[in-house]
């Protein structure tokens, strides 16, 4: 089993604070290859300002030449939900992966990087005392 811990301590007021939270469609998940062992994660990058674009996702790996590194991250549970909590409010961007970061990936520099859906992500505005709802689901065939 491998395990992501990134030692971090924030400390926020809770009074300014919201959260992101959704679900993850079910065909999204099996799509994946680890699943059904691994559903995947949710990554949070930002915050950024209204004037700037948004960040582009990318995994945590220390270098934001190639793509933001998240602020926060949850794992989405079997039943395709996840809550990211203690979010200063703000404008952000939500991204799903099947393939969590692997520390592996970071220190091979000819593996692909991570993955998300969408590509992009997904604008996630933060509102203090709120939870604001990010849904992903597969994009339809083509």
């Amino acid at each position: 089993q491998n395990y992501l811990l990134k030692p971090v301590v924030r400390v926020v007021d809770t009074l300014q604070v919201g959260a992101v939270a959704g679900n993850v469609d079910l065909a999204l998940r099996t799509a994946c290859a680890e699943s059904p062992v691994a559903p995947g994660s949710v990554y949070l990058f930002g915050p950024y300002a209204s004037t700037d674009s948004p960040p582009v996702p990318d995994d945590y790996d220390g270098n934001t030449s190639d793509g933001a590194d998240a602020l926060a991250s949850a794992l989405v549970d079997d039943a395709g939900n996840y809550t990211i909590g203690f979010v200063p409010a703000g404008k952000y961007v939500a991204a799903y992966t099947c393939d969590p970061d692997d520390t592996t990936v970071d220190a091979d520099t000819t593996a692909p990087a991570v993955n998300f859906t969408p590509p992009n992500g997904t604008p996630a505005d933060v509102a203090a005392g709120a939870t604001t709802t990010v849904d992903f689901v597969a994009p339809p065939p083509t």
